[in-house]
C-alpha cells in the first residue's frame, strides 16, 4: 500500500498518539500509521489484536471523516433492562450494603 499521510500529518498524528488517554483512539491512530508505513490489513490487526474488517473500517472513517471522524464515536446503548423504580431500590440497596467480592465464598 502506498503511503498517503503527508509528513505533516504523520507528525501530527504521532503527537496525537503520545497525548491520547484512551487506548481505543490510540489504536486507531497507530492503524493508520502502520498503514500509511505499508503494512497489510491482517499485519496491523495482528498487532492491534482486532480483526482486519476492523481495520478497514478505521481506514474508510479516516479517509471519509478525517482525523476528528476517526475518534468519534458513535455509541448509543440500548435500553435499560431495569424499571426507574428497580433502580432506585438497586442503588438503595447497594448503598446499605458493602460486598468486598462478586462471588460467594461457600
Amino acid at each position: 500500500m502506498n503511503p498517503f499521510l503527508s509528513e505533516k500529518t504523520r507528525i501530527e498524528f504521532k503527537k496525537a498518539h503520545k497525548k491520547e488517554p484512551h487506548r481505543r483512539h490510540a489504536d486507531r491512530i497507530k492503524a493508520i500509521l502502520l498503514l500509511d508505513s505499508g503494512w497489510s490489513y491482517e499485519e496491523v490487526a495482528e498487532a492491534l489484536l482486532l480483526d482486519d474488517q476492523t481495520i478497514r473500517n478505521y481506514e474508510k472513517l479516516y479517509k471519509d471523516k478525517g482525523f476528528d471522524g476517526l475518534l468519534s464515536d458513535n455509541y448509543v446503548g440500548c435500553m435499560p433492562k431495569l424499571t426507574c423504580e428497580q433502580e432506585e431500590q438497586l442503588k438503595d440497596h447497594i448503598r446499605k450494603n458493602n460486598y468486598s467480592a462478586a462471588k460467594r465464598n461457600c
